[in-house]
């Protein structure tokens, strides 16, 4: 037995049996929803049995106890009401004495929150003893203070000191699954002045095991074969496996556990609406492709120069998304529907800023809500699939047949102190706050081992033994415990070594031309995956763009070149452009955007488009005017260039010349870059090693990245190599790239893993996650 803030905690065996012997107007506390959810079920099952329709006792999470006494108290007509701020709201406040620098506000959030919870009042802090961070956060709080006193605001930590329960309704609290309690959630808990029982749940005689896994990876793999093996039994308990790290791993864990438990999705356009497992994290909400789709929409529409306030512009969103036929007329599988209507109640809560917000333009709303979006984490619902995959909090208190808890290696378990900057260290140390010190963590983590060891007949504790080349260990918190070196094998892919298999040689098939259509694209295929040479280039398969409103990003790239291209024909060197007085540059710009715009038709979905490149040029342009004198001497020129056996043809940026007679060769990039790999033997980007070597009279390279908020020019001219020699080097590696596929190398090597295949669009054809 432990115990938590210092009361004892009895080991229960059996819920059942715990559940039988409850009293009337006992209150029973969870820390998560999920817990509660499923002792409601059991008490429910236990209540029929008896023939009962109606009882007592009250199950019900934390938060959610919370959120009724804070009801409870609004509706009270001798307490003063008050606004609750919800997570949105009070992001907004915050960021409003940061600068609107949001990471700051949170981080801000964070701190003042932590000091409500643990009871500290901010103002005790002695500003002359403290960091310059904590005197800049201390004076934020004065502000969020004073404004929350002046306007009736409360937020969800500062509510806990004015919550007053009704001892009268309560005859007992029993708190169950709890790993550590808050402070002031236990100053609460004691207000009612009734017993406070603290529970743990155990399994008698469980099995425990530990396990070493070659990589992270192959742990997963290794957990989805075994959950799979015991789905097979029908158990009437849930399989756990447990995840430290699953937030950052989501759709890793998604994929792998769809594969093997769901072969069938692999198929294009094939959807589950019950899976047999649920995963307890998900996806940003904006990254769903039906509510990119809603963004696109609300981008391109007409922009509207008006400002208004938030809930306006939420009434306006769902009006354009609605006439735009937003989500579509086809049938919304479940996934979807659901994904639709937590959007809808995003766009429903940002009509809650109006109480803390001044009146904003079109535009600015819909990039608060994009935000917002990502940072929600959506999940769809299946909470009572057999198999459950939870965050290492995320389980307390849950029984199962069988848990595996995966990534505990010596670094990370228990994991590394992080205190919080905005809070004095010694402060945090002092009150045993999370993650204030390394004997903090130690603690927790050694208890939280304790309870995992103890949810299920029969756990498996495992680390993987390598990440990203570096050895690791077991944590010494699980290395005690019997090693289960057993590997798991799918039935699928063992064979009968009795049966009779027809054998063949898979060889090459060189080409038999000497030209071929692709240039930069056609090597650079070659470089990071064969196989997507072979497919693209040789069997001319075509992926297919999922259909959407507005521009791509390869079509916004395409303008981007375009309207650089119209701009330096016109004005062809650095003096010319230093010359033109503002609005000179600004209508020369526009002159430069209205012409690449002319091939996008119809124009009025491309107003905000306008305007992003107009922007996007001018931001450029004034970095260009930091560069030393030039001459822009070619834009876009097209070279046909001879690798080994193939032909290609190539086109360059732009060719800028120095004073001196130097030659550079840019390359516009609009994206992501990988400069630092060039002495690589396979680079992640070709052209300009291509460039160099069909330009001889060039003497450098540089790379223009032309992208909003990360604007850069590149200019290469230090290499380990000299020069020639680079030119030699690149030679070198691009003809070999070339007699790779003149010869007819098609070998699936994605050359950065599951990167590399996350935008190929060819898995179907070369079936990688079959391998």
């Amino acid at each position: 037995m432990g115990n938590v803030c210092g009361y004892k905690t009895n080991v229960i065996h059996d819920y059942q049996a715990f559940l039988s012997e409850l009293g009337n107007a006992d209150l029973i506390l969870t820390p998560t929803r999920r817990l509660a959810s499923r002792l409601n079920q059991d008490y429910a099952k236990l209540q029929a049995k008896q023939n009962n329709s109606v009882w007592k006792i009250d199950i019900i999470s934390l938060n959610g106890w919370l959120e009724r006494l804070w009801q409870e108290r609004q509706d009270d007509v001798d307490q003063t009401y008050m606004t609750r701020l919800n997570a949105w709201q009070n992001l907004l406040i915050w960021q409003s004495f940061t600068d609107n620098n949001e990471q700051l506000a949170r981080l801000a959030i964070q701190a003042w929150s932590s000091l409500k919870e643990w009871n500290i009042d901010w103002q005790s802090i002695d500003t002359h003893s403290v960091s310059s961070d904590i005197q800049v956060f201390l004076t934020w709080c004065q502000h969020y203070q004073a404004r929350c006193d002046k306007e009736n605001l409360c937020d969800s930590a500062s509510m806990l000191a004015l919550l007053k329960p009704n001892a009268n309704n309560i005859n007992k609290i029993y708190l169950i699954g709890f790993t550590d309690i808050k402070p002031a959630v236990l100053k609460l808990l004691e207000s009612v002045n009734t017993s406070i029982e603290i529970l743990e749940y155990r399994v008698p005689d469980a099995i425990i095991n530990h396990t070493p896994q070659v990589d992270a990876n192959s742990e997963l793999v290794q957990a989805a074969l075994w959950a799979k093996a015991l789905l097979k039994q029908e158990l009437s308990a849930p399989i756990g496996i447990i995840i430290p790290d699953l937030a950052k791993r989501f759709n890793e864990v998604e994929n792998i556990f769809s594969r093997i438990l769901m072969p069938e999705t692999l198929l294009a356009n094939h959807y589950h609406d019950q899976k047999p497992y649920n995963i307890s994290s998900g996806n940003k909400l904006s990254d769903f492709h039906i509510i990119a789709t809603a963004f696109n929409l609300l981008r391109n529409l007409s922009l509207q120069a008006e400002r208004s306030n938030p809930g306006d512009w939420s009434e306006t969103i769902k009006n354009h998304l609605h006439s735009s036929g937003w989500p579509g007329e086809r049938v919304l599988n479940s996934l979807e529907y659901q994904v639709v209507k937590r959007f809808y109640e995003l766009l429903t809560d940002y009509a809650t800023l109006d109480r803390v917000q001044e009146k904003i333009s079109y535009i600015t709303a819909v990039n608060q809500i994009y935000q917002q979006a990502s940072t929600v984490i959506f999940q769809g619902e299946s909470e009572h699939a057999p198999l459950q995959i939870l965050g290492a909090l995320e389980g307390e208190g849950l029984y199962f047949h069988a848990l595996w808890v995966m990534g505990l290696h010596h670094e990370n378990w228990p994991p590394p102190s992080a205190p919080h900057p905005f809070l004095p260290i010694d402060l945090q140390r002092q009150h045993h706050m999370p993650h204030a010190s390394q004997e903090r963590e130690y603690i927790f983590a050694s208890h939280l081992t304790e309870r995992f060891t103890e949810q299920a007949h029969h756990v498996i504790l495992s680390y993987p033994q390598i990440i990203e080349d570096k050895t690791l260990l077991p944590s010494h918190l699980i290395r005690d415990y019997p090693i289960l070196n057993q590997k798991i094998h799918d039935e699928l892919a063992v064979f009968d070594p009795n049966l009779n298999l027809e054998t063949w040689q898979d060889v090459n098939v060189p080409f038999k031309k000497d030209k071929v259509s692709g240039g930069v694209g056609l090597l650079q295929s070659q470089s990071v995956c064969p196989f997507q040479a072979f497919a693209r280039y040789r069997l001319k398969v075509a992926i297919e763009e999922p259909a959407q409103t507005g521009l791509t990003f390869a079509e916004r790239g395409e303008l981007t070149h375009a309207a650089l291209e119209f701009f330096w024909k016109n004005i062809e060197t650095s003096s010319a452009m230093h010359a033109l007085n503002n609005d000179e540059l600004n209508e020369m710009i526009k002159t430069s955007v209205d012409h690449a715009l002319k091939q996008f038709t119809p124009s009025k979905h491309l107003d905000l488009e306008k305007i992003r490149l107009h922007k996007l040029l001018n931001e450029w342009l004034q970095l260009e005017k930091t560069r030393p004198e030039f001459k822009v001497i070619h834009t876009e020129k097209s070279i046909d260039i001879k690798l080994s056996n193939l032909k290609l043809r190539t086109r360059i940026d732009r060719i800028d010349q120095l004073p001196s007679g130097e030659v550079i060769l840019i390359d516009y990039k609009t994206g992501q870059i990988y400069q630092n790999d060039w002495l690589e033997a396979r680079p992640r980007q070709v052209q300009l090693p291509l460039y160099a070597i069909s330009f001889p009279i060039a003497s450098s390279v540089a790379i223009a990245k032309v992208k909003a908020n990360d604007l850069q020019f590149q200019h290469h001219t230090e290499f380990d190599l000299s020069w020639d020699e680079m030119k030699v080097h690149w030679q070198n590696v691009l003809s070999e790239l070339a007699d790779e596929f003149f010869e007819g190398e098609a070998i699936v090597a994605p050359l950065d893993g599951e990167h590399t295949c996350q935008y190929c669009g060819l898995a179907l054809l070369c079936r990688i996650r079959s391998a």
